[in-house]
């Protein structure tokens, strides 16, 4: 039977805090509570997770902090793959890799290419929502990225639909995001939200007479009398038109769910959009809140990282790892046990057998260790040659290289800043035929990052130097790049 799982989605949506809290067993969802507040007054949300509370705490980051785009590579290797992505991304990324937290997420293979949704996260941005998390009486154990948490939410209320534009209503800002094939593709969002509309609607109705105070359809508003709020819904209506714009060219989706707050004000879907939307219910205004609460029980993003890894969660990992220091000792000791005791049984049985020896043959034990000597002086080694590339021409393959005289003529060469040349296996006492295996670490600079990226490609592709099936590392520096893979045996 599946044990229930708690988990709190917390939604900072200036100036709202919302929350959902989750029971989840299995892949069975149960919504048990929803709270909504200001964040100046979060007493309503704390009480969700209070001090006694033994579930899990998530938050996302926003779309305006977190660079999300789908790449592809032509191979079906995942462990080259992710470094070829890190790279394509510093090539391609405007933002500073110094400045940024860098993952690779939803990696999936089909037929002979690779894809992933490559994430770029603010330093900066995190560490100011951590302060704001804090500062609520939230120690959070996971952050997420607000765009990826409302495609669970769309596949738990449509499961049937793959292709979709999602639009989430907030208070600050409008999220919008790309699904194709049921995997987010790209995503942004708007610089103002649901409160700018509001608070212009209230400047608007300050100059009216209590006759024109009536409903208001945003449908039919009348600029003459709703000035203030007619400039900003043109103007939130002009914005998400552009990124829909740049969705459109790269999906032919059309289907619209709607979700957060969109019915804050009376037909505000249908002022923005033309085609017909989808939403989910009364649970929409907490979706996101819910959404990232149930990504935290699938394959969830991690954004909390190198320094930003929970405190909690080092502590979780230094009990783990006492218990295993004493489960490894506890084995370790039973293991010098039975081989002792394996050793004495060995011995006796060698002792017995030489001695039914010496009573067969007549010989006595001194004749016996005498024979044993000469064996051991007279031994000759087989010999053994190498046929891997050795230092020389390996260095000449690297200037011979047709990607090294291409960069040469274009006045970006590739510059060797250290190379290793180490045999990581080889024959030798005790292990006679072991393999001759040699493994060669390259550090260099080029000036142009995209050069780098193809020579990553080279090495992955493999030639008659280098052994394409054998893992190739790579490393990159903020001038530098560092590769290691292994070389390929020739025949003599």
């Amino acid at each position: 039977m599946d044990i229930f799982t708690l988990h709190i989605g917390l939604q900072i949506d200036p100036p709202f805090l919302r929350a959902a809290l989750l029971s989840i067993q299995g892949r069975r969802i149960f919504l048990k509570d929803v709270k909504e507040t200001l964040i100046t007054e979060p007493n309503a949300v704390k009480q969700l997770y209070s001090p006694k509370f033994k579930g899990q705490i998530v938050s996302g980051l926003s779309a305006k902090h977190v660079l999300a785009k789908r790449l592809e590579l032509n191979t079906k290797k995942p462990k080259h793959a992710r470094a070829a992505f890190l790279l394509q991304n510093e090539g391609t990324s405007p933002l500073n890799p110094q400045d940024t937290i860098v993952l690779i997420h939803d990696m999936q293979a089909v037929e002979n290419k690779t894809s992933a949704l490559v994430l770029s996260a603010s330093k900066n941005a995190i560490a100011e929502h951590l302060i704001l998390c804090n500062n609520l009486g939230a120690d959070l154990d996971r952050l997420g990225a607000n765009a990826l948490a409302l495609l669970h939410y769309a596949q738990w209320k449509h499961p049937k639909i793959s292709d979709a534009v999602l639009i989430d209503f907030g208070s600050s800002e409008i999220t919008c995001a790309l699904i194709e094939k049921g995997r987010l593709k790209k995503a942004h969002a708007t610089d103002s939200g649901i409160e700018v509309l509001a608070k212009a609607l209230w400047e608007d109705q300050k100059n009216l007479s209590s006759l024109q105070e009536a409903f208001i359809s945003l449908q039919t508003i009348d600029a003459m009398h709703f000035p203030t709020l007619a400039k900003k819904l043109a103007e939130m209506k002009q914005e998400i038109e552009k990124i829909l714009h740049s969705f459109a060219r790269l999906s032919s989706a059309h289907t619209v769910i709607c979700t957060g707050l969109h019915e804050a004000l009376p037909a505000l879907k249908e002022s923005i959009f033309a085609s017909e939307t989808k939403t989910s219910g009364s649970e929409d205004k907490y979706a996101l809140a819910i959404a990232l609460a149930i990504e935290n029980t699938q394959k969830p993003l991690q954004l909390l990282r190198e320094k930003f890894f929970p405190e909690k969660h080092w502590r979780q990992s230094g009990r783990y790892a006492s218990l295993l220091v004493a489960l490894s000792l506890g084995l370790s000791a039973l293991l010098l046990a039975i081989g002792l005791k394996s050793i004495a049984t060995k011995e006796k049985a060698i002792h017995s057998a030489i001695a039914q020896h010496i009573q067969a043959w007549g010989s006595s034990e001194n004749d016996l260790v005498s024979w044993l000597k000469l064996i051991e002086t007279h031994r000759k080694e087989t010999p053994y040659l190498s046929t891997l590339p050795n230092v020389s021409d390996t260095l000449s393959w690297l200037s011979r290289h047709p990607l090294a005289q291409k960069l040469n003529e274009e006045s970006d060469p590739i510059d060797l800043l250290d190379l290793r040349y180490l045999f990581v296996e080889y024959p030798k006492i005790g292990s006679l035929t072991a393999p001759y295996i040699a493994k060669v670490e390259l550090k260099f600079s080029v000036k142009n990052p995209m050069n780098a990226r193809l020579f990553h490609e080279a090495l992955l592709q493999g030639d008659a130097f280098v052994d394409a099936t054998k893992e190739i590392s790579w490393e990159t520096f903020s001038h530098s790049y560092k590769t290691s893979f292994f070389l390929k045996k020739r025949f003599l």
